[in-house]
């Protein structure tokens, strides 16, 4: 594979992963709104959703500009903190 080629396919895969990023928020957004009455009773509960939203617009945003391997490392380091958060059912 050629420079150019190698160029385009991280291009395209970049613009792939940002459209991804935001359709997350907008399932996130519709989400809370769906279980808007349950938020109403702990709100307490709205900060993980808040931080995931904060950071997936940033992440997309940032994504447009010029991605760093850092960025790669914080999203993960970010979504394993939101997962440890999570309280999980007994199964």
């Amino acid at each position: 594979m050629n420079g150019r080629s190698a160029q385009a396919l991280s291009t395209v895969m970049v613009r792939c992963t940002a459209r991804l990023r935001v359709a997350q928020v907008g399932y996130l957004l519709f989400f809370v709104a769906a279980w808007a009455d349950w938020y109403r009773a702990h709100p307490a509960a709205l900060a993980g959703p808040v931080v995931v939203l904060v950071w997936g617009v940033l992440f997309a945003a940032h994504l447009r500009r010029r991605p760093r391997r850092a960025m790669v490392v914080a999203d993960v380091a970010v979504a394993a903190l939101v997962a440890l958060a999570t309280g999980w059912p007994d199964a």
